[in-house]
């Protein structure tokens, strides 16, 4: 058998999640969907080629997907995606071009250059939050927050962080609203609504397919661990691929040239012959998802 033919596994596997509507014009760079906007991302490098990663944030803040383009355009950093609380996705950067969502950090081999590795997808969420005296909801703007749902969690790397040194001026507000002794190992973290975990679980789907470089999910905290807590505790990195099958495989072939082959993703031809020559990880490198 021909050295190249045992890199391929043939798998009987569940099809993958379905993108619904959405596509990405791999030309432009572009996702298209019914319920996808675009607003440009200032903030923005050269030409993205071959992604090795997906990293997943948090937006930290009250607003919708427009608004948080805008706040990042005012620090001149940015997101290839922000997707809102209610799935609908709004692009900042083409998935062509460098966007400016990671910053410094190390992870495996990336040291201070995911940006120029990755896709950088931003959740409206507002991550996490106390309870005061009054057991009224404080977010960590020091803003009551009562009707937003939440769960208890603790950060996997609570013991890295300074609260007051990662809130800076806000930990003060936050006290002040009657919260005593705030931490990142006893607090609840806002909620990620289903109809937005479906919409990035497509988003993450699509993207794996269509550019085979990926091969791995992590979240912004995986990166820069003593800086970052998104996206947190209330977001399972994987569960993002609910889709991957038991023989531990990522799913992907869109080549002409495999026997079998065929453009529609509903022919049953596509899905029996699905090929793969690489595993995937979430969080951590060499750790497949069973």
């Amino acid at each position: 058998m021909p050295a190249e033919h045992l890199q391929l596994q043939i798998v009987d596997v569940r099809p993958p999640l379905s993108f619904g509507d959405l596509e990405v014009n791999m030309r432009t760079g572009l996702l298209t969907g019914r319920n996808v906007g675009y607003l440009g991302c200032v903030g923005r490098g050269g030409y993205l080629s071959g992604p090795s990663v997906i990293v997943i944030h948090f937006t930290a803040g009250p607003g919708d997907a427009r608004k948080s383009i805008q706040a990042m355009n005012q620090r001149r950093v940015s997101s290839h995606l922000v997707i809102n609380r209610d799935g609908s996705i709004m692009q900042g950067v083409p998935f062509t071009r460098v966007a400016f969502h990671a910053g410094k950090g190390v992870w495996w081999h990336f040291h201070d250059n995911m940006n120029s590795n990755s896709i950088g997808i931003e959740l409206c969420n507002l991550g996490p939050m106390w309870r005061n005296r009054k057991r009224e909801l404080i977010d960590s703007y020091g803003i009551k927050r009562s009707e937003r749902t939440t769960e208890w969690g603790t950060h996997k790397n609570a013991g890295k962080f300074d609260l007051k040194k990662l809130l800076d001026k806000n930990y003060d507000k936050v006290v002040a609203q009657g919260v005593e002794k705030p931490t990142l190992k006893d607090c609840e973290w806002e909620v990620f609504p289903d109809e937005q975990r479906w919409a990035v679980q497509r988003v993450c789907s699509l993207l794996v397919t269509r550019f085979p470089s990926i091969k791995h999910i992590i979240g912004h905290d995986d990166y820069a661990p003593e800086r970052k807590i998104d996206p947190g505790p209330a977001l399972r990195l994987e569960s993002l691929l609910s889709w991957v099958p038991s023989g531990r495989v990522i799913l992907y072939q869109d080549d002409h040239r495999r026997p079998g082959y065929t453009s529609s993703l509903d022919s049953t031809s596509y899905l029996r012959n699905l090929v793969t020559s690489r595993t995937f990880a979430a969080g951590n490198p060499g750790r497949d998802i069973a």
